[in-house]
Formats: structure tokens, sequence, C-alpha cells
């Protein structure tokens, strides 16, 4: 395998320095990069190849790397070497800082103790090969890691074009070299196409290849076939790097850009406009390095088009507004509209928006459809095969490879019924592939090296989805580890000018015989049958984990690992086979069933057996979900049992965040977490604020108030994401209970969130509001209440406005009396219009005892006053009743007790003044009135000329009035 010698510096973590090299003394020998694979192998060869293990001495790795080099003469190596144990990424780069400072200084080895204890005095070179083995071992696992998600993702789709998708790029995962350098890219290897089939984020040279894609299919289009319909150099794309240099230049406002300053690359464009035509520009946006935006500029409609495939809650207002500056300055266009493209939209995918951009310009070019959430996986496999494509094609310059055909276009072709759910697919590999071509049914990448587990769940997995019972497939012939490579290897040195990506691609096909994996399946379901099968926990563990997340209250068998039942509509389910999901999976996803009828299966009659339902009397209604029928087989089930159906983001409350509902009520703005007026004002205008004209403000109030990270929902009262995703990341619980997404999620750990959300206020410190206002809230507000007039108008000079504001400014507090008869007055009106009597009615205590003292000075005033100011009436008071129970009461005659009864009276208000004894000797009728002296315990018959008469009892009362022995006086 020689032709790894030939190599630069892409397969070394090194960059910008070939540190192999023929005539130095870190150049590796040609014998030892015979051991390594070709860079040229296809994937599945080198994904069977075993690299050596990573170091596992732990105080070999943290020793200091100036200790390992010694002027010690180098041991011999053999080809052992490549299982000798090679230290990790951290140590390699310590020693290769070292390297320079101490190689004139006699170094002749590297100390180094492998994994068995040995210790080995390896020449200088072993540099060089630990970091080509450790870039190997990435690329390795790169490719292993894209393997895992294409078949993941092909096993769990059943959606047609993605299926055919995922099947044309297993092929050329199949084809391409695994470490073959990409011809338009030469410092990347075919390793970094592997970002395609991941969730990984896209960078810079991946969104420039699907450009590059867009730009060759646009090119290969006939007339016509496009939607635009032009001449071809009317549309040019341009990779982000361009936009980036556009904005580098253009940045300055106004910029001070000479003609001469043009870049080389916008020459073609400054001509053709020249020239009179009017082309458009499409390019790709990359907003503060962590999400991609499509751009078109049309020259011909001078307009500015942006696609945000995150709802547009961005800021772009600086890049058009450089943009601008740049047509302006490059070809004095005055003004440039800016409009949305369509575009697909990310909810809970966070990281195609490189995928999603270039979809909305092959949307605008194409007319293809748009981005799909639920085909993501799909469209980043699709996008792989492009560029794979390209890789094959250029890597084979006497060949011509046909074009593969976009996922974007087999959806429209889809749609327009060209073709049908399950034909085959349209445009195999061409046929110059065909005796290297190994289709789905193949089961190659069997021959991977996995556990064992894995292998025989990846068996399993290829019977399930490609073979029927009777037609299997045999896997390859069992070989040592790394002799097929080695074998090719030798090979490929016997004729050095032999082209090793073709030559590696051209292997017959393996004759076909009966399968391996239909005999392990049908041995181990007569074990299943027999029951004699063993469960392996681990294994059962992950089956029960995959039912659990498509149905959390489906029923399992762990006596009959076969049938699977569903909670939804209570059917049972057989697998094919022990820990196989497929056929439960496609029925779940298929979302036919029905919900299961409560007591549908119930063989013993209810006791309403023949009634009619209650559903079947007319004008019955009943509130449900419209989701579910209303037909003769459909009832309603358990929240439990229901199917999970996506929920709306509930938002941040006091329960996710203490101190949510205090910011609530202190704030009157619309959200928080943006950015400074000086900030935005620099960035639009390079001037200070409050130098800007009264419109520029505007301008910069809109971008600070358009760029808040958070936004506050009265209406909930919650606070969301600005960028919140709709959509709670959380199937609702029975307690009801939803999660929030993971923007709004994100807010908890936003230091500035946290800090104003948790702000304590000091004890005495005020602020009034006088800025953030919301008037349209707070006019409504006092509508509600009944003060919206008080609000509005604004003369002041009214006694009750007077009134009302020094009530309100606590200036009245010490008139208790009259604001308590405002009080009362109030209360009359609201019970006069309610129609309610004042009986039980509430009476301030300091109006009450007012009352108190002119009713016993005049009733009859009182009478007066309480017909105007109201109060309570003479008969409630009970003010003598009140003292008699509280005080001690005169005597009937004037004696000393009188005058102990005065002067504690006296002494009770502290009165110290003159004292006056006097008698009243009138009263209006004669009369008899009954008292009892509670100081003797006896009742006396009063009012008479002899005197008090002692009464003992009633009867007595009635003999003495009787008698006619009492004579009324009519002075007392």
């Amino acid at each position: 395998m020689g032709s790894l010698g030939e190599l630069s510096a892409r397969n070394i973590i090194v960059s910008g320095k070939d540190i192999i090299e023929r005539n130095n003394i870190l150049s590796i020998p040609g014998t030892f990069l015979n051991l390594l694979p070709a860079f040229d192998a296809p994937v599945p060869d080198a994904l069977q190849f075993a690299f050596p293990p990573l170091n596992n001495n732990s105080s070999q790795k943290i020793e200091p790397s100036a200790t390992r080099f010694h002027d010690h003469l180098p041991a011999a190596v053999g080809v052992d070497l490549i299982g000798h144990s090679i230290p990790d990424t951290s140590l390699c780069r310590s020693l290769q800082r070292e390297w320079p400072s101490v190689k004139h200084s006699g170094v002749y080895s590297i100390f180094h103790v492998t994994n068995d204890g040995k210790v080995h005095y390896y020449p200088v070179w072993i540099l060089t090969w630990w970091e080509l083995l450790l870039s190997a071992r990435q690329k390795q696992e790169q490719w292993r890691s894209a393997y895992s998600w294409l078949s993941q993702a092909k096993s769990t789709s059943d959606h047609p074009a993605a299926l055919k998708v995922y099947i044309k790029a297993l092929d050329y995962i199949s084809h391409i070299g695994w470490d073959t350098a990409i011809p338009f890219e030469t410092r990347c290897s075919a390793a970094d196409l592997t970002f395609f089939l991941s969730n990984d984020w896209l960078a810079t040279r991946h969104i420039d290849w699907m450009l590059e894609s867009v730009q060759l299919r646009f090119e290969s289009c006939k007339q016509g076939e496009n939607r635009l319909e032009l001449p071809q150099n009317s549309v040019i794309f341009y990779s982000p790097e361009v936009l980036r240099s556009i904005i580098r230049r253009f940045e300055t406002i106004p910029p001070n850009i000479s003609p001469e300053a043009i870049p080389r690359f916008l020459s073609p464009l400054q001509k053709r406009i020249h020239d009179g035509e009017r082309p458009r520009l499409y390019t790709v946006y990359n907003y503060s390095d962590v999400h991609w935006i499509a751009l078109e500029v049309d020259f011909n409609r001078q307009v500015i088009r942006y696609g945000d495939s995150m709802g547009g809650s961005r800021s772009l207002a600086r890049v058009r507004n450089i943009i601008k500056a740049w047509l302006k300055a490059t070809w004095d266009y005055d003004s440039f509209a800016c409009e949305q493209m369509p575009c697909g939209t990310q909810l809970d995918d966070a990281s195609s928006c490189g995928v999603c951009a270039v979809n909305t310009i092959e949307r605008q070019v194409f007319e293809d459809p748009l981005w799909d959430e639920d085909l993501a996986s799909a469209y980043r496999a699709s996008k792989f095969v492009e560029i794979a494509h390209r890789v094959l094609h250029l890597n084979r310059s006497n060949s011509v490879i046909e074009l593969p055909v976009p996922l974007s276009r087999i959806l429209a072709d889809l749609l327009a019924g060209l073709i049908e759910p399950g034909s085959p697919n349209p445009n195999p590999p061409s046929p110059h592939l065909a005796p290297a071509y190994l289709s789905s049914d193949d089961d190659f990448f069997n021959r991977v090296s996995l556990d064992a587990d894995e292998k025989i769940e990846l068996n399993a997995l290829t019977l399930a989805d490609d073979q029927t019972d009777g037609e299997a497939t045999d896997d390859p012939e069992p070989v040592h580890q790394n002799q097929a490579l080695i074998g090719l290897g030798s090979d490929l040195d016997s004729d050095p000018d032999s082209n090793s990506s073709s030559e590696s691609l051209k292997r017959p096909k393996k004759q076909q015989k009966s399968g391996k994996s239909t005999a392990h399946t049908r041995t181990v379901l007569g074990a299943v049958r027999e029951g004699s099968f063993r469960i392996d926990d681990r294994r059962w563990a992950r089956f029960v984990a995959t039912i659990k997340e498509l149905d959390n209250h489906a029923v399992l068998d762990r006596d009959n690992p076969l049938t699977v039942q569903h909670s939804t509509c209570g059917n049972t389910f057989k697998m094919r086979q022990p820990y196989d999901t497929k056929n439960f999976k496609l029925h779940v996803q298929a979302k036919t069933c029905i919900l299961q009828t409560t007591g549908a299966k119930s063989s013993k009659k209810s006791d309403g057996a023949g009634m009619l339902p209650l559903t079947s009397f007319a004008g019955f209604k009943r509130r449900s979900d419209c989701s579910i029928g209303s037909g003769p087989h459909t009832s309603t089930a358990a929240l439990a049992s229901q199917q999970e159906i996506k929920r709306v983001c509930p938002g941040i409350s006091e329960e996710d965040m203490p101190g949510i509902s205090n910011y609530l009520l202190r704030t009157m703005y619309i959200g928080g977490g943006s950015r400074a007026y000086k900030h935005f004002a620099d960035a639009l205008y390079s001037a200070p604020y409050a130098k800007l004209k009264a419109a520029e403000q505007q301008n910069v109030q809109n971008e600070a108030h358009g760029n808040v990270a958070w936004r506050v929902d009265e209406s909930r009262n919650v606070v969301t994401a600005s960028n919140c995703t709709r959509i709670a990341r959380t199937v609702p619980t029975v307690d009801g209970k939803l999660g929030l997404c993971k923007n709004c999620a994100a807010l908890l750990d936003l230091k500035g969130f946290k800090a104003s959300v948790q702000y304590e206020a000091r004890p005495n410190q005020k602020f009034t509001n006088r800025r953030w206002i919301r008037a349209s809230l707070s006019m409504q507000f006092a509508k509600v209440h009944g003060v919206y007039e008080i609000i509005v108008n604004k003369d002041e000079r009214t006694p009750a406005q007077r009134f009302l504001l020094q009530v309100l400014k606590g200036e009245m507090k010490d008139c208790k009396i009259f604001c308590g008869m405002v009080e009362v007055m109030a209360m009359m009106d609201d019970k006069a219009l309610c129609g309610v009597s004042l009986q039980n009615a509430k009476y301030p205590p300091d109006f009450n005892q007012f009352c108190h003292e002119i009713a016993n000075i005049s009733p009859l005033a009182y009478h007066t006053f309480r017909s105007i100011f109201g109060g309570q009436t003479t008969s409630n008071f009970c003010l003598c009743r009140v003292i008699r129970g509280r005080e001690r009461c005169f005597p009937l005659a004037i004696d000393d007790s009188v005058f102990d009864i005065a002067q504690s009276y006296f002494s009770s208000i502290n009165y110290t003044g003159p004292v006056c004894l006097s008698c009243n000797d009138t009263k209006l009728l004669p009369a008899l009135k009954t008292y009892y002296d509670t100081s003797a315990k006896q009742w006396y018959l009063l009012g008479g000329t002899t005197g008090a008469i002692a009464i003992a009892s009633t009867e007595e009362l009635t003999s003495v009035i009787k008698g006619g022995k009492v004579s009324k006086a009519s002075k007392v």
C-alpha cells in the first residue's frame, strides 16, 4: 500500500506543513506505510481495519514530553509496530511542540511505554506515525458513526423518497475511498463528508460544496427546466466567504473603496452588470457563527431577499445595509427593497440550517419543494450523495457518471405522480460502476468490525428490511481482521502506475448462497417455540426502551418475547424475531388504529346491555377532541392511552424559576435581553444615538426592540423566548405538566435573564417608570376599575379631584370622620343601586361615634343629619344600656354613694374643675315605672307621690296598682 506515502498534509492533524517527506528524519519508511489501508480503499474495508489502541498508562500520559527525547539509539522496529499502543492526542501535540527545540541536540529516539508494559526507544519518525494513526482513527470513527446514523435513519423511515436516498447513500459509501482527497478541497478528505451523515452543524466548506452542486445542476439544466427560464449567465452563486469579504470591505459607513480595490472574484459580476446584464446573486450568510440564512440579490428588480428557517427573528439590518453600501459604491444603485423568501421552518431541529438555506435557494431556482423537518435526515443524506458523486466523478476523469437526482426532485416527482411509492430507484448508479455495484441486499456492511451483539442486530435488521423467508444472502467468508487489506496493498504495490481508486472499486461480486442470518433467525424462532430461548437482559432492556418510546403503556411479556400489545387499540402484534420492533413501529407510525372501547372485549354483558348510548339521544352534545371520531367504535379513552400529540410550549412560570411573578408585576416592557441603543446606533449609523434624527432614532429603537431575547406573555402570565419553537419538548403527563421547548429552557441558564428575574429591590427603593409605559393597557385597566375619567381629565381644579388626590396621597388620613361620612354615602348609593336595604351595614367607628354624640345632644338634629349623610338609627345605638352594663348606677335617693359614683367618674375622665349638683324636677306626663336596684337586688315602683315602693313579685305589683292607693306624681 505504498500509495499512502504520496499523500500530503491533509492526513495530518498539523496543518500548513507536510511532515511526510522522503528526505527527512520524520519520514515514515514505506514498509510501515504498507501496513495501513490505502487512502482510496472503500469505507467498508477501512472499517474492518484494526488500528493500534490508545495507551492506557495514565502515568505515562501526564509525564512531561521533554523527558521522552533521548540520545539513546533507537531499537529495531518490525512490522509488529501496527499492534503497539499509541499515546493520546495531547501528548503527541506536546511532543511536536518540543521537537523543534531538541532536534539539534543529538536526539535519536523517543521513549515510550506501551500497554503491555514494555519500554521502547522508537526512532524519531514515530511522531509522524502517531499523528498519522490518530488522524486515521478519528476518520474511521467518523465513518462508523456516519454508517450507524444512516442505518438508523433508514430503519426508522417509511417515506419512499427518503428510502431511495438512504439506499443510494449506502451504495456511495461502499464505493468512495475512506480517506481519498476531495479534488475541489485539497485540504479535506472524503471523511469530511461524514458531517452530512450526522446531526452536526455544517461549516463554511460544506456550504461551499452544496452551492457548487447547485451551480452544476443549474448549468446542466436544459432550457425551461428551471423556474427562472433565463440564460445560464443570469444566475451567480457565491461562497459565504465572498459575502464575508464584502462585509469586511464595506462595513464602514460610508465606505471608502476605490474601484481598484474590488476583489478579483467580483470582477466577473462587475463586468456582466456593466455589459447590461441584470443577474441574480445567491449566497448564504453566517449569522453570528451559529446560523445560516439564504440571501438573494436581484439586480433586475433591485430587491434583497432573505430566508431564515428560524422564523426571521434575527436582525439582518447590518448585512442589508452593508450590501446596499456595496451596491451603491460599486454600481451606484440607490435603493434596494428588502423581502423575505419562502423557506422551511426549523422547530426541533437545530443543526440543519445550512441544508435548509441551500434548499431555499433551490426553491427559488428550480422550484423544488421546501425543506421538511420530518425529512431532515434524508435531505442531509441527499447532499452527501451529490457531493460524493462529484468526488467519484473527478477521481475518474476517464468515465462519465450520471448526476444523481436530489431528494427535492424525487419529492416533486412523487407529488406529481410520476413515481409510484413502491417503484424502484429511477436512477441507479451508472453502468461503469456495475462491477463494483453493491445493492442493499448484499449485506456488505455486516463485515464491519463490531461487537457480537451489534453484529446480530445488524444482520437481523438487514434481514427484516430487505429479505423474506427463504430469500437470504450469506455473509462473506471469514478472514483475518487485517489480512484482506494487507493483501490488497501488496497487489497495489506491484503496479505503482495503477489507478488505486479504480482498482479498489473493480471487485467482482461474491456468488450468493444460503444465508447464515436466515439460519440463525430460524434457530432463534424454534427456540422460542420450544421454550428454550434465553433472553439477554441487556438486549431485552434496549428492546423495552424502544417499545416504550413508541407507546409508553404497551404491554410486553418476557415469557413470550415475540408479542407486544398496543395500548391504544388493544391489538397484539407478533414480532418477526426477538428484539425486533419493526412490525410494532410500522403500526404505531401508521396512526390508523382506533381507540379501544372500554369493555369491548368483555364476554359478559353489563347491566345496561341492549340500551341505547347516551350520545344517540337528540340534543346531546359532548365536547371532545376533534381528532377523535364520533363513530360507533370510538369512545373517550384515558389520557394515558391517548396517542402522543404536539402541545404548545407553556412558557416559563413561577414553578420553573422563582421570582417570575414579581418580575411580571414590576416590568412594563415587552421583554428583555436586547443590546443598548448606542450599540445599534453605532452599527447602523456609526454615530451616537443622541445625535441621530428622529427617523433614525426610531430605526434604532425598532432594532433594539426586535432583538430582545425573551418576551412577556401577559395573557398567560409567563415569559417565553423570542425564538420559542412553540412546541413543548415532552408529551403531556397525567397531571398535565408540560416541558419547555429547548429555546425557553435555555433562558433558565442565561445570566442576564436570571439577574432580571431574581433582582430584589431595596426596602426604600422607589422608581417611577416614565419610559416603558403601556398606555393602551393602562387605559384598559382604568376603564375596568372605573377611574378612566379621572386619568383622562387633566383639570385638577375641581374640589372632587383635589379631594381624591389628597386621599390618594395620604393627606386626608387625619379627617377620619369626614372620610367615613363619604364612605357611608358611597355605600348607601351602592346599596340603593343594587336594591338592598341598609340592614346589617357596617359603619366606620369614628363616624359612628360622631353620630352617637349628635343623637345624645339632640335626637331631632340627628334625625335630620341621618336623612342626608346616613348613619344608624337611634334605637340601634343602645348607649344607655351599654353604659349601665359597664358603669355603677346611681341610687334612688341622694346619699353618700351618689358622691362616690360622681367622684369615680370625674377621676376616670381626669376632670378637676367645678361641679354643680342639680335635679330635674319635671317630667312630661305622670306615670309609673318599675326599676331594679342592682346593689340592693330589689325591684321598686317609681313615679308615685309616696316615693319608691318595694315590690317582691309581679303579683304584688298587680295588687298595688289595682288597690288604687298609689298616686302618680307630676314631678320627681
